[in-house]
């Protein structure tokens, strides 16, 4: 999240803040720590993961910075968790070779 904020923040995008006043803000810590890492909901796989966690931060910061909703992180976990099957699978699938089940 701070990551794809910064950039923004330098490049003058108007709503976006600075990384760090975006990142120790309102319930971002929360979030990230204790509803992101859930382990029933989290992918189970490494690499998953990995693109778990690229796909809520780049939802959050498209949705606090360009919408209304100020529930951002929390919808993009929600969001981000539709597709946890789904990213498990296709990891699974690529490491066995694609030989189907």
């Amino acid at each position: 999240y701070g990551l794809l904020s910064q950039p923004l923040f330098w490049f003058g995008v108007t709503p976006v803040p600075e990384a760090l006043t975006a990142v120790l803000g309102g319930g971002f810590l929360f979030g990230a720590f204790f509803m992101a890492t859930d382990p029933v909901t989290a992918p189970k796989t490494n690499e998953g993961r990995i693109f778990f966690g690229i796909l809520v931060g780049a939802l959050t910061v498209v949705i606090y910075n360009f919408s209304i909703f100020n529930g951002g992180l929390m919808f993009s976990i929600l969001m981000g968790n539709m597709f946890v099957p789904v990213m498990d699978l296709a990891v699974r699938e690529i490491k066995e070779g694609g030989k189907a089940q």
